[in-house]
């Protein structure tokens, strides 16, 4: 279901037309192929020659007829190369387009092969590589209604007592909590999200959704964005349940480190086009450590029972990587990142079907937790 979703989206690629290789060419092409020549004429001297083929193949990361980089740009300036000066002028460059073989009768299709290549990366076309269009309208409501609700259950939640001390704070004994003993109300999985443990808590992680995930709403749009949120709020429960089914779980820190993860399968797909890529991932790499490393520690080593389960926030970060790739709008897209795309939703549907089964065909309790009398289990 996800999928058949997911492929409505258009996702765009630029193609030269068919005339690359036959007798003619329209204007378009040529136009296409002047602005191809001048991105591979690198010093802009007028000329191409084998050294920056090579560089175009590498750029591209192209192998083109089984070749290595540097035997086919050869192979390349031998085929365009007609005046045998050792270099391409931009009139030999449309005529080994034009014609399937060159003036002295040998055949160009390794030059077209990489043309071809390089027209379907959006090399040559006049539009820019805009990485990051931020579209204001429709306005991005849906991470700031989130917050706005996370807050006001909080509030809500807060002014209770705890009536077991085993079960604070009280939002730990919420119907809305994931608890282990609860894994039939399947709501759970969805609903833990809107409860929180404390205000440092929910404010890292309204932080983070406003900060980081309000703009990412604004680059893929309402529906992209909440359904990437609320995949991270499902892997994330699912992933707590496996790996550390003790825990109870509250909190949107799933869907928080999904929106991390997804920072990095944005920076990923569009790194080579990305202004300002490096602070941009320094500050993603610091933020997910920092919190995740503070996690752990209040797990395994704070002063009292600590019910952190940090493995959720660890399998939202994967969720947000994997399923990220498949579902964010990526503004041009090379063709090893269709196996990217193809990967990480494979990774994602694989995961969260292995874990549904392991919540229905497998009971963890060796404690007998679930069985302790007296003890609040789904109230």
């Amino acid at each position: 279901l996800f999928i058949g979703i997911i492929n409505s989206f258009e996702f765009r690629s630029f193609q030269l037309g068919d005339s690359i290789g036959i007798m003619a060419l329209s204007e378009e092409d040529k136009s296409v192929l002047e602005n191809i020549f001048r991105s591979i004429d690198k010093d802009g001297d007028g000329f191409i020659t084998a050294p920056e083929f090579e560089k175009a193949i590498a750029e591209a990361n192209v192998k083109i007829n089984n070749l290595s980089r540097s035997a086919a740009a050869n192979q390349i300036l031998r085929e365009a190369d007609v005046s045998g000066d050792k270099k391409v002028s931009l009139a030999e460059f449309i005529d080994a387009a034009q014609y399937k073989t060159n003036a002295r009768g040998e055949n160009t299709s390794t030059f077209n092969a990489l043309i071809r290549y390089l027209a379907q990366l959006g090399t040559g076309t006049k539009e820019e590589p805009a990485l990051e269009t931020f579209k204001c309208w429709p306005p991005p409501i849906f991470l700031i209604v989130v917050s706005i609700i996370q807050i006001g259950v909080f509030i809500h939640y807060a002014q209770g007592d705890c009536e077991n001390p085993n079960e604070c704070p009280t939002s730990f004994s919420s119907p809305l909590a994931y608890r282990m003993c609860c894994r039939d109300e399947v709501w759970r999985f969805f609903t833990y999200a809107l409860m929180h443990a404390g205000v440092t808590h929910i404010g890292f992680n309204i932080l983070i959704q406003l900060l980081i995930g309000v703009p990412m709403e604004m680059m893929n749009g309402m529906y992209r964005m909440s359904l990437l949120y609320l995949m991270g709020v499902f892997a994330a429960s699912l992933g707590s349940s496996v790996f550390d089914p003790e825990a109870n779980v509250v909190g949107a820190s799933g869907a928080v480190y999904a929106i991390l993860g997804s920072w990095v399968a944005h920076l990923t797909q569009n790194w080579d086009t990305m202004t300002y890529r490096w602070p941009r991932l320094i500050s993603v790499t610091l933020l997910s450590g920092l919190d995740l490393g503070n996690q752990i520690y209040k797990r395994y080593n704070a002063d009292g029972d600590s019910s952190v389960s940090f493995s959720g926030h660890f399998t939202g970060f994967v969720a947000g990587i994997t399923f990220g790739t498949y579902i964010l709008h990526n503004v041009k897209e090379r063709p090893f990142e269709l196996y990217l795309r193809w990967g990480g939703i494979s990774t994602f549907v694989s995961g969260v079907i292995f874990a549904i089964f392991f919540n229905i065909f497998y009971t963890y309790d060796p404690k007998g937790i679930c069985d302790i009398p007296g003890r609040s289990k789904c109230t």
